[in-house]
């Protein structure tokens, strides 16, 4: 699974500093971002590159077509925010750590080969390694997700508080968490939009690092078999032992 021999940047890459105000279209490759990087263009690629004690802020509908390769989010244990949200983003062999959550996903959002850990507990900490409030299109495939601390909800998790989970691919993914449960489905009772649909839960892998049930409670909860909704033999544990059933 992805870890840090192949997240982040590439060994061998030179930094340089560069502006965290993106405002143009194009690619910024081999960068060092220091603090927040906002990114109110279309169309921006960032290769290569690190950014130190702060968060990527791909905004709620403002810019579209973002794409981050290789690239190191470091929050520097600063705050309680994710290290990269909200809308519209890519994020490939990305490496992101030391923020209060790892990364925030609204709609159309692709999130792959990627490794989220070690996240930074603050006093009123509400964590998760991924998490989405609702929204639709979005793709979770072949990540490293570890929220290592119980104050964490899980690794992921998908709640309907402002729109309805829906179309949402989860695929081959390891999920390890001490907190609640290690992912929850999306349909979750009580919340504004309780019944997520077209969401695939297809090969992933449920670690007991922390606990013999990956989560307090268990591995999974807030799962319905709505429409469109796949859960598939291969999602099991880790260790061998067997599937993982909703």
């Amino acid at each position: 699974m992805p870890d840090a021999a192949c997240t982040g940047v590439p060994a061998g890459v030179t930094l340089h500093s560069c502006s965290g105000n993106l405002t143009a279209s194009g690619t910024y490759d081999s960068c060092l971002f220091s603090g927040t990087v906002t990114v109110s263009a279309n169309n921006v690629t960032i290769t290569r590159s690190k950014v130190s004690g702060g968060r990527v802020n791909a905004g709620y509908g403002n810019q579209t077509g973002l794409v981050l390769i290789d690239v190191e989010i470091d929050g520097g244990n600063r705050d309680s925010t994710a290290g990269i949200g909200e809308d519209n983003y890519t994020c490939i062999r990305c490496n992101v750590w030391r923020t209060g959550r790892g990364a925030n996903a609204g709609t159309n959002v692709v999130i792959r080969d990627s490794w989220f850990h070690d996240f930074y507990k603050t006093p009123d900490a509400h964590m998760s390694g991924i998490g989405s409030n609702g929204g639709n299109n979005n793709q979770i495939i072949h990540n490293n997700i570890d929220c290592q601390e119980t104050a964490c909800s899980g690794a992921l998790v998908m709640y309907g508080d402002f729109e309805p989970i829906a179309n949402v691919l989860i695929q081959q993914n390891l999920f390890a968490s001490p907190g609640s449960y290690c992912t929850y489905a999306g349909s979750v009772s009580g919340k504004p939009y309780p019944n997520a649909t077209n969401v695939r839960y297809l090969d992933n892998l449920w670690s007991k690092k922390y606990t013999p049930v990956c989560g307090m409670y268990g591995p999974v909860t807030s799962w319905a078999w709505n429409a469109g909704n796949v859960w598939n033999s291969g999602n099991r544990w880790q260790d061998g032992s067997g599937p993982v059933n909703p």
